[in-house]
């Protein structure tokens, strides 16, 4: 752990000043120019680095050379420190740095270095001078590595980083792994290996040349001889061998010519049976097509009379819709009626109840009245005593006033409060029978509501359910009409394609007879695919004639599974002369692997093979075919790719233009060049257009197979209608029920609010009574002092009996005729109402029973209107019911000419199959005498060429050209002419020659089959192996003897040569197995470790997972040869090279595999200065907290940063500042621990 710095005049430090301490994670701060990379610098010092990387140019340049600041005008003197000894820019002869570092076991070192204005550096290890190697050893010891630097970050290390290539990146991991150092060695060993590996070579062949020599000359003396006999052998076995060839290919000519001249016989009547079927199909077909119209005009028939019936079926939906209406109506109106009837029956019998009341009422106030009368007659006074009593009552009056005033006010009072109660006792009772009544009337109108409800849920049950069945009819048919379109469009489209291919009239003799051709090699032959151009596609048109141009001669290839399988259509193509073809089998092609890295080599470029629509298991033959070669959208990136970037593959246009490897340019072809994958494509039209026929005729018969959309649109109305109608009456019951519970509720309320006040009213009359009867006692004792002799006169015991009597028959005269006259106006009101009431329900009976009438009438109507369309109907679908029997019997008789046309299509068949069979046998035949007619001339041209001896009875071999085609005068018969009634033997030319086969043996005459010919075949390649193995030399034995001279000399050579490559190649191996393990150890510690540092240091809550880094080697054997790539993906983002990214983001993969590569050979010091310059505050904090993560005593971290965020997280602070001191302007410093402060 490195504790501080003692810095002498160093740079911008000037005197002596100590630094620290630092902690496992100190930040160096300060203002720009202040110091601080000096600082760094001045580990870079100590540590041994060199001065032009301490931003230099020689050693001298980092002694303090401080500048003199402007006189303070304060100072008048004028003094300067010009003489101060120590540290001023004078005397600054020196610069020193000391670094004070802890190792492991807590043992302080100090490591001194300084250097003088000559340039002179010195080298101390804890006082004691050293030299650079010993000062070196000592800090590698403790894994400071000043070569690689692997313990400091400069200012641009970071980008520097960021941007290196495989290239360089792999130098830097040679240099930090340590196996940069074994380059030297390792290539001067690889030198001195191919150097002896050469001689050694050399020095082989030398003596591998004399060696063979040596053999030759020895065994080319005793083949001589015995090569002259073997070609004696060999000429006898020769002619045995053309003599039982000629022999039987005679025979084998005869035999085919009476073979033909059979066949011959019966051609006539083959050909005339052919004629005979041709002409009955064509009947047939006739026949067929005369059924099939008139099938066709019967389905449109009926077609229009079901028409017919569709469009006359809403009619009869609406006449019924319009019946049922009435119903209904006539149904409302009786229940009215009804109703309204037993209303009138009541209301009557309550007019005559409430009549027979009011009579009553009116005869019992007579009576009343009357017998009130009768009772007073016995109190009347006559006028003395009346005024007598006058008298006394006005001199009682005067006496108590005051009493006889509260009594005439608590009466009048007690009056109007029993008036009130009685008044409110009324209205109690008429509230009760009201609420009674309404209460009744509510539970009548809540049953009709209910009803109503039940029977709206099911209509709108029943509405949904029709329309859902309409909308699913409705969407089908639209599926079934939207269909058809498609399929009448692609239809269309497919004869239109049809006509413009114009497949038939364009195909050529030779393609037709190659694609049956093709077709009966897959029938014989299992493991044949077909022709390339049969089993690809180019993936759009406008690559036809490229990929056209890219097969090349392969077009017509045939692709097979196995070699055997080519090599037996090969001969089968040979055998019946049906022409050449290429084959591709698949277990045997030889295909160079496709460059991947063309893929994208450009834009508007991308390879033949990637264009190409193909089966799998055709992917070696299509990359044989195909290999590398580009398809370019246009000439100039063909140019471009061929001869600016030297791709070294056949790129070829849209157009068909091909430059060559080497080159070349290849173009022109014509603008209507055929293309080839139209055969294929007609075929697919055809298929598509049986495959369009079929589908629409399963969606007509679908479409018939629907109901009729006029029935449901007429269910959906009447379910309509009759919801509207019932919503109306729901609609007015609901109206009365809410208008009755509104009523039944305001009755309730008046009568809850009406109880108290009859209460209160009571308990007042009760008050007012007791206080009446008091003050009553009062005045009757008055009273009855002033009346005493008035009363004992009249014979009453007070005058209060007189006067009751008088007022009690008064009163209740008056009460009487009161009660009466109430109840009699009440009654009177109740009877007019009652008789409005009647008229209303009587007015509203005749209402209804007109609306029945009426629609009674109406319903009659429909009726009638009904019946004629019906009886319309009835009428055409006994129409169609007779066309469905007659198109019944026209499709029968339709599927009977189908068969006879089936039949005799069959016929035909069978004897244009027999007529052809002979005609092949025929043309088989001929292909055999030819093939046989050349295989003898070929032998009478070998026996004039090789001058062989051939025994003849006549003629002459001189006959036989030499140059000409021995088959030139054959004329073989044309299998496609049927004109000719037979076909004839070909002729075949014998030169005039008649060979004399006496000296062929008899077993050879018999026997002509293949196992004699290999025989005689077998003798002959015995004895000629025999001779081509033999090569005598008749001047070998004179060249012996040097040459064993030769090979003892080359021996020696050679044994030297060996012993020193072997010494050169195991060195050579020894320092290339130590430089391997050194890189790959180091590499494969960094790629282990690279991804998890990048994901810390990219990590985040939105993006736990982080981004994602890899290094990847170009060469696995030796890797420091070759370049090492370094991919990073930040989060969120998809894959980039790495000078596509962000500063930022090159400036955390940079970080994130430097803290790799420090990890590897983890110093015990880390100083960066100035890294996070190029990132965000986010970014900053992340690679603090890692840094603050890993750093630890023996791994400590010192960051130059200008960032709050970063150094914030720092254990200390060292602050660089720059101070005036004695006018010099030097930096100084201050630290800070932060621990005391977390």
């Amino acid at each position: 752990m490195l504790l501080s710095l003692e810095i002498t005049n160093f740079k911008s430090y000037r005197g002596t000043q100590v630094i620290g301490p630092f902690k496992s994670f100190s930040a160096v701060i300060g203002p720009n120019g202040s110091g601080k990379s000096n600082l760094m610098d001045a580990i870079s010092f100590v540590l041994g680095v060199k001065s032009s990387q301490m931003r230099s140019s020689g050693l001298k340049d980092v002694i303090f050379r401080g500048r003199r600041m402007a006189a303070d005008p304060g100072n008048a003197s004028g003094e300067s420190d010009d003489d101060e000894a120590e540290g001023s820019a004078a005397d600054a002869q020196k610069a020193t740095v000391v670094a004070v570092y802890e190792d492991a076991t807590g043992k302080e070192w100090r490591f001194e270095r300084s250097v003088t204005l000559a340039g002179a550096s010195e080298y101390k290890i804890n006082g004691r001078g050293q030299s650079y190697n010993s000062y070196n050893r000592q800090l590698e010891k403790f894994k400071i590595l000043v070569k690689a630097k692997n313990f400091l970050v400069f200012q641009g290390d970071v980008e520097a980083v960021a941007q290196q290539n495989p290239k360089e990146l792999t130098r830097l991991i040679d240099q930090i792994s340590g196996s940069l150092e074994l380059k030297e060695e390792y290539e001067q060993a690889k030198e001195r290996m191919e150097r002896s590996q050469e001689e050694s070579a050399a020095a082989f062949n030398k003596r591998r040349g004399i060696n063979g020599e040596l053999k030759t000359f020895r065994e080319q003396k005793s083949e001589a001889e015995k090569w002259e006999r073997l070609q004696e052998e060999r000429d006898a076995h020769l002619l045995q061998l053309l003599l039982w060839q000629l022999y039987h290919i005679q025979q084998q000519l005869d035999k085919s010519r009476e073979d033909i001249d059979e066949q011959n016989a019966h051609m006539p009547d083959l050909r005339k049976g052919v004629s005979t079927a041709e002409a009955n199909v064509d009947t047939r077909r006739k026949e067929a097509a005369n059924v099939l119209r008139d099938v066709s005009k019967a389905e449109r028939d009926i077609k229009k009379r079901q028409k017919e019936i569709e469009e006359k079926q809403p009619q009869l939906d609406a006449l019924d819709e319009r019946s049922s209406h009435s119903r209904r109506r006539i149904g409302a109106a009786e229940k009215i009626i009804s109703d309204v009837e037993r209303d009138v029956i009541r209301s009557r019998n309550e007019l005559a109840k409430l009549e027979r009341d009011y009579d009553s009422a009116k005869q019992a106030a007579q009576r009343a009245e009357d017998a009130e009368k009768e009772r007073g007659a016995g109190l009347n006074l006559n006028e003395a005593d009346l005024e007598e009593y006058h008298n006394l009552r006005a001199e009682a009056s005067t006496r108590k006033p005051s009493e006889r005033q509260q009594l005439e006010t608590h009466r009048k009072q007690l009056k109007a409060q029993q008036a009130t109660v009685q008044s409110l006792e009324d209205k109690s009772k008429r509230l009760a029978r009201a609420q009674e009544k309404l209460e009744a009337e509510s539970g009548v109108a809540a049953e009709k509501k209910d009803a109503l409800e039940a029977r709206r849920t099911e209509l709108q049950t029943r509405l949904q359910d029709a329309k859902a069945e309409l909308a699913r009819l409705q969407s089908e048919r639209t599926r079934i009409g939207k269909r058809e379109t498609e399929l009448n469009d692609t239809l269309q489209t497919c004869y239109t394609k049809l006509i413009q291919a114009g497949n038939d009239a364009r195909e050529s003799e030779r393609e037709a007879k190659m694609k049956e051709s093709i077709a009966n090699l897959a029938k014989l032959f299992p493991g044949v695919r077909g022709r390339l151009v049969d089993l690809c596609k180019p993936t759009q048109h406008k690559y036809d004639l490229a990929i056209q141009t890219v097969l090349g001669r392969n077009t017509d290839a045939v692709i097979v599974d196995q070699e055997r399988t080519a090599i037996d259509c090969i001969e089968y193509l040979r055998n019946q002369r049906i022409g050449q073809a290429t084959f591709l089998p698949l277990d045997t092609i030889q295909a160079k692997p496709i460059n991947d890295r063309l893929r994208s080599v450009a834009r508007g470029a991308r390879l033949a093979i990637d264009v190409i629509q193909y089966d799998a298991s055709l992917e070696l033959a299509i990359q044989y075919v195909c290999g590398n070669a580009l398809v370019c959208d246009t000439m100039d990136v063909a140019r471009h790719l061929s001869y600016e970037r030297k791709i070294e593959a056949k790129a070829v246009t849209l157009e068909g233009t091909i430059i060559h490897k080497s080159g070349l340019i290849t173009g022109g072809q014509a603008g209507e060049q055929k293309k080839r994958w139209e055969e294929r494509e007609v075929q697919g039209l055809q298929r598509q257009r049986q495959e369009c026929s079929a589908e629409l005729k399963e969606l007509q018969q679908e479409r018939h197979k629907l109901p009729t959309e006029e029935s449901l649109v007429a269910r959906v109305g009447e379910c309509e209608t009759k919801l509207a109608t019932l919503r109306d009456d729901l609609s007015a019951a609901t109206s009365r029920l809410d208008g009755l519970n509104t009523e039944l509720n305001n009755v309730k309320k008046q009568t809850t609010d009406i109880a108290p006040r009859v209460t209160a009213a009571r308990n007042e009359v009760t008050a007012t009574q007791s206080s009446v009867d008091n003050l009553k006692t009062v005045v009757d004792e008055d009273d009855d002092e002033v009346f005493a002799d008035f009363c004992a006169r009249i014979g009453v015991s007070d005058i209060r009996e007189y006067e009751e009597r008088q007022l009690q028959q008064l009163e209740r005269q008056r009460d009487a005729r009161l009660e009466f006259e109430t109840q009699m106006k009440r009654l009177e009101h109740q009877i007019n109402f009652t008789k409005a009431q009647l008229k209303s329900q009587e007015e509203r009976l005749q209402t209804n029973r007109r609306v029945i009438e009426k629609e009674t009438a109406r319903i009659d109507t429909v009726a009638q209107e009904k019946a004629t369309v019906q009886e319309s109907i009835d009428k055409i679908q006994e129409d169609i019911r007779e066309r469905n029997d007659r198109l019944t019997q026209l499709r029968e008789d339709h599927e009977k000419a189908q068969q006879q046309l089936t039949d005799a299509k069959r016929d035909l068949s069978k004897a244009a199959r027999a007529l052809d069979n002979t005609i092949k046998e025929v043309a088989n035949m001929n292909d055999q005498m030819e093939k046989l007619a050349s295989q003898r001339g070929d032998i009478f041209k070998r026996c004039r060429l090789e001058e062989i001896d051939l025994p003849l009875i006549s003629g002459s071999l001189n006959k036989v050209s030499l140059t000409n085609d021995p088959t030139g005068d054959l004329v073989p018969m044309d299998i496609d002419d049927d004109n000719d009634e037979t076909q004839h033997a070909i002729f075949v030319p014998d030169f005039g020659i008649e060979v004399d086969f006496d000296d062929l043996d008899d077993a050879a005459k018999e026997d002509g089959s293949a196992a004699m010919e290999a025989e005689l075949k077998s003798n002959i390649e015995k004895t000629s192996a025999a001779i081509e193995r033999m090569a005598p030399n008749m001047k070998a034995a004179d060249r012996l003897g040097d040459t064993e001279a030769r090979y003892k000399e080359t021996e020696g050579e050679f044994e030297k040569a060996r012993r020193e490559a072997t010494a050169a190649r195991n060195a050579f191996n020894d320092v290339k197995e130590r430089r391997v393990k050194l890189f790959t150890t180091a590499f494969n510690y960094i790629s282990t470790h690279i991804d998890k540092v990048y994901k810390d240091l990219t990590k985040s809550r939105a993006i736990p997972a982080g981004g994602i880094a890899y290094l990847s080697l170009e060469d696995d054997e030796e890797p420091y040869l070759k370049g090492v790539r370094y991919t990073a993906m930040p989060p969120m983002k998809r894959f980039r090279d790495m000078e596509q990214l962000s500063g930022g983001e090159k400036t955390i993969a940079a970080l994130a595999l430097l803290f790799c590569i420090a990890m590897f050979s983890p110093p015990p010091f880390f100083v960066l200065d100035e890294v996070d310059a190029a990132l965000d505050s986010q970014n900053v904090a992340k690679v603090a907290a890692y840094i603050r993560q890993k750093a630890r005593a023996d791994f400590q971290f010192i960051v130059i940063s200008l960032k709050a965020t970063l150094y914030e997280q720092a254990e200390g602070l060292v602050g660089v500042y720059r101070k005036a001191e004695e006018n010099q302007n030097s930096s100084a410093s201050l630290t800070l621990d932060l621990e005391k402060y977390n």
